[in-house]
Formats: C-alpha cells, structure tokens, sequence
C-alpha cells in the first residue's frame, strides 16, 4: 500500500468520524461520476410523468447525473444520513404529520451540520473546493448514498438502510479531492411487497415505482389537499404508510 493511498484511508476515516460527531447517523464515500445506470430509470420516470406537477425535476437533466457539471473538478461524493425515526407521527387538528415533519426544519439542521463538517474537511484540504446539498438541487442524494454504501431502494422507492431503516434525510457534499471510496452493500426487499399493499392509494403501481399523482404525501406537500382526486386518509402533511409497515423499520 503506497503511503498516499494510506493517507487517503486515515483522512476518509477522520472525516467520517467527524460526520458521527456532529450527530449524523451514516458517511460514506462515493467516487464522482456519470450515473450511467441511474440515467436509465430517470428517463423511464420522466416519460412515464410520474412526476405529477414537479417540473423542477425535470430541470438540469445533466447536472442530476453528473456531479462535475455541478461542481467543476468534482472528485468524491461525501454522503451523510440524518436518523429522525425517534419523532412522532404528529395528530393534530388538521390530520396527522409524518415523522419527517415533526421536529425541526430537516433542510436547516442537515445544512448547518453539512456546513460544519465542510470546515472540518479543511484541516485535511485547505484549498479544496466544496458544495452541500439537502434535498434541493439537482444532486440525486439517494443514488449517491446507495453507490457510498449506506443503503439499498426499497420497493417503495426510499433509500433503506440496514441500522436504522428509512426514517433518514440524505446530506451531500461535493468535494475535488480523492478519497477512499466504500462499494455499495448487497441487500435488497427480497419477495417482500407489503409496502405496495399497504399504500392506500396505489401510488406504488410497481415494485420501486412510485407514481406522485396517487400519493398522498405529494398533495398535501405541495399544498393542493382541496383538490387532491385521492383519500388523503387522514394526513395533514406527508405520509409515512409505506414506511410503517415495513420490516427494516421495525
């Protein structure tokens, strides 16, 4: 092992240690490039409009699928995972509020941390150039945790990981250094399908295919319940149905 690719190993490490300091759940490294295989399924997801109303998907076609078009000179994808399984389904008057909506902002605490752990990635890399996303760019975080190894898709479409399940937010830091890189794990559902079974209203018409204009958490988080053609059974703000019953949040 040369002494570079040594260095290499401690600092992805250190970094990593860094990450579960600051209270994430999960890092992984992932080396930046094309999605090659990704770019098959967005094209698929886009002709069928599964998208519903979100054309902001469709915007930067690209740049989803090419982390340097996003950050010049892009070597490593970092990626974190935020647990907020410990939050409660919410009942209010209004209906109920999934657990990803019951604490704080999720963009605000994953931003601050992800902006916390840039400036500890400088001790290693002063001059390095770095770029943090949570949920809105064109940075498709779930692909990118999946290739660092922190978890598999799920038939109901959510990153799964094998600790603490769905219940996560993914973080994401661009970065123009070369680090050490972790494979991406071999679990998968099995001949388990009691997500789609459980949705209510059938928007996982397939294994691994959601389709927004059935789900519930789409109507009432773009604020169209007054016209949602669905039962919204009860939600006031996101949906956790295909999460509860599955096994890996058990």
């Amino acid at each position: 092992m040369s002494s570079e690719t040594k260095d290499s190993q401690d600092i992805s490490l250190l970094i990593k240690n860094h990450a579960l300091n600051l209270g994430f759940s999960a890092c992984g490294i992932a080396k930046a490039e094309f999605l090659e295989d990704t770019k098959i399924h967005y094209e698929n997801y886009v002709q069928r409009g599964d998208f519903g109303e979100m054309i902001f998907l469709l915007r930067n076609p690209e740049k989803r699928l090419n982390p340097a078009l996003v950050l010049e000179n892009t070597k490593s994808v970092l990626v974190v995972l935020w647990d907020y399984s410990g939050n409660e389904i919410q009942q209010t008057p209004e209906g109920k509020i999934a657990k990803y909506a019951g604490g704080e902002d999720y963009h605000v605490v994953v931003k601050t941390k992800l902006l916390q752990l840039e400036n500890e990635i400088r001790q290693f890399f002063p001059a390095s150039k770095m770029r943090s996303f949570v949920d809105a760019s064109p940075v498709l975080e779930k692909a990118w945790a999946i290739k660092a190894g922190l978890g598999f898709q799920g038939k109901n479409t959510l990153l799964i990981n094998p600790k603490i399940g769905s219940y996560c937010n993914i973080g994401v830091i661009l970065i123009d250094r070369e680090l050490t890189y972790d494979e991406p794990l071999n679990l998968a559902c099995g001949e388990c399908s009691v997500c789609l079974k459980h949705c209510p209203t059938g928007a996982l018409e397939n294994p691994y295919q959601l389709n927004a204009r059935k789900c519930i958490s789409y109507y009432n988080n773009m604020q169209k319940k007054n016209v949602a053609p669905v039962d919204l059974h009860g939600w006031a703000k996101g949906c956790d149905e295909c999460q509860m019953c599955c096994s890996w949040n058990k």
